[in-house]
């Protein structure tokens, strides 16, 4: 097998978005397999579901920001076929991945400037939308609170807003211990906001992170963006006066050991192979835009080629969490 970092010369030909976000992942047809390929491990992980919010048939409006390929707007649309949906991407939506829904509509730009409320686009105004819903946006938002506050501001009384987001803490458990922690240790679970701000859960035990990760976190944090945001999501919705907050965590391994349901492991198959791949060049991409010192750089490049290549691959069972947190505006 070639070195990780021969991959860096294939990344380096990828096509980014050409806008001012803080966005640092590509846009090309590579990504858009990957988030397709993501989309529905995503399905399986969560348990045949992709929207948790309690939505009802009366739905009249919803959008999907920062939709990617569209695989959850479609899904929206097409559950709830009278509902005016639309989805919005820095990019354009690729043409012609899915049968084009009457319903349905895709609108490039950023969400910041069409939702803003000094001159919204008129497809955008205040109190307009039954549900509002993203998903992995850690890569792109520098304000969480200010985003979320936006995204409320379009939502009508009664509606709900759903957000899907990582959150790098990594956990690890050492391969060397005779037993595994018990399988609820990496079970999919409902959190309520005391358990969360208590940090209770019986995976808090094996909270560690290595080198990389550190300085992977550093780089994000050089850029305002927050690697911790799935885990913030419920203070920010609380802050932003929503009701009814509804927390929800699945685990995202990297790699497969027992004690995880198949469709955990089917997504920690992929996440083994994706991580180092879609990590070693974002890592270099972040270093080269905040000027960081280019030996710290590789030398975490390095410590990542190392656990998941070197010596190190077998030696933990590494996994973060995917926060699911629903909330509702009141009436």
């Amino acid at each position: 097998m070639g070195s990780i970092t021969d991959t860096d010369t294939i990344h380096k030909k990828r096509t980014y978005h050409t806008t001012g976000s803080a966005y640092s992942l590509p846009n090309d047809n590579v990504e858009h397999q990957r988030l397709e390929i993501q989309h529905a491990l995503f399905i399986g992980l969560m348990g045949g579901r992709i929207i948790h919010a309690p939505l009802t048939p009366a739905v009249s409006k919803a959008i999907d920001i920062g939709c990617g390929t569209g695989s959850v707007t479609h899904a929206i649309a097409s559950a709830h076929p009278s509902t005016t949906v639309y989805g919005i991407d820095l990019s354009a939506v690729p043409a012609r991945m899915r049968t084009k829904l009457p319903n349905l509509s895709y609108i490039q730009g950023d969400f910041n400037e069409l939702a803003s409320q000094e001159n919204p686009d008129p497809r955008f105004t205040p109190k307009s939308f039954d549900y509002a819903f993203s998903r992995m946006l850690i890569y792109g938002i520098t304000n969480w609170q200010a985003y979320v506050d936006r995204a409320v501001s379009l939502v009508k009384p009664g509606g709900w807003i759903e957000m899907q987001e990582a959150d790098y803490h990594w956990y690890r458990v050492p391969r060397s211990e005779s037993e595994l922690p018990p399988s609820e240790t990496f079970a999919s679970h409902d959190l309520s906001m005391k358990e969360l701000q208590a940090r209770s859960h019986l995976s808090e035990a094996y909270l560690c992170e290595s080198q990389w990760q550190h300085t992977m976190s550093s780089l994000l944090r050089a850029k305002s963006l927050n690697p911790h945001a799935g885990s913030a999501l419920a203070s920010h919705m609380a802050a932003a006066g929503l009701t009814d907050i509804r927390i929800r965590r699945y685990i995202s391994p990297s790699g497969v050991w027992p004690g995880l349901t198949r469709e955990a492991a089917a997504f920690g198959n992929y996440v083994g192979k994706q991580t180092p791949l879609m990590y070693v060049p974002t890592i270099r991409k972040l270093g080269e835009e905040t000027g960081w010192d280019s030996g710290v750089v590789e030398e975490a490049v390095q410590y990542l080629e190392k656990e998941f290549e070197g010596e190190d691959a077998e030696e933990y069972r590494l996994w973060f969490w995917v926060y699911v947190v629903c909330g509702r505006k009141p009436e």
